[in-house]
């Protein structure tokens, strides 16, 4: 049996949405389509450009996991 993905532990989550609630972050490995919805022609319909990670994580076993890069910590200067 294999261990559960997390998206907290995740490299695809949007920089945006990683400091705002966790049902709310965003996947950029899973785009919403252009055109979504019927609401006016040329304009997006107030759906983020990504779909929410819980939709796509929900049994931890995300095929699109990377696990998150850390940046290198910088020297201080003296």
């Amino acid at each position: 049996m294999t261990s559960p993905v997390y998206c907290d532990e995740c490299d695809h989550r949007t920089l945006a949405s990683k400091n705002d609630q966790p049902w709310r972050w965003q996947c950029i490995k899973h785009p919403r389509p252009e055109g979504y919805g019927f609401v006016a022609r040329g304009t997006w319909v107030n759906f983020p450009p990504y779909h929410y990670c819980k939709d796509m994580n929900r049994d931890g076993k995300c095929k699109d996991f990377a696990p998150a890069r850390v940046a290198p910590e910088k020297d201080e200067a003296p």
